[in-house]
């Protein structure tokens, strides 16, 4: 259980990751204060991992999964118009023997 929180998409970990992954960049830039603020929150994402909570802050991790969504997407896609093709195409053939069995039925036989 998720306890009562939304699962966020892949494209918005994605952005928050890359979001706080400048942050910290911009702040190691900066003065002491600014250092040791990066630091804690550094610190912090540690301790939250190191007590097992899951944390999606990988940005190489989300890219791969949101491109394994989209091929699963496109494998679904694919499957499906396969499928209303073969449906199609039975309905067809169902059609035609039926258009036939009434054909035979005009000429009375």
């Amino acid at each position: 259980n998720t306890g009562g929180k939304n699962k966020k998409s892949l494209e918005r970990q994605l952005e928050e990751a890359e979001r706080k992954k400048e942050r910290i960049a911009s702040l190691k830039a900066g003065d002491a204060a600014d250092q040791e603020k990066a630091k804690k929150m550094e610190w912090g994402d540690t301790l939250k991992e190191a007590s097992g909570e899951k944390l999606n802050n990988n940005t190489t991790i989300i890219k791969k999964a949101i491109k394994r969504k989209i091929k699963k997407k496109a494998k679904s896609a694919k499957a499906w118009k396969s499928r209303m093709q073969q449906t199609e195409a039975k309905m067809q053939e169902r059609q035609k023997i039926r258009g036939h069995n009434l054909d035979k039925r005009k000429l009375g036989g």
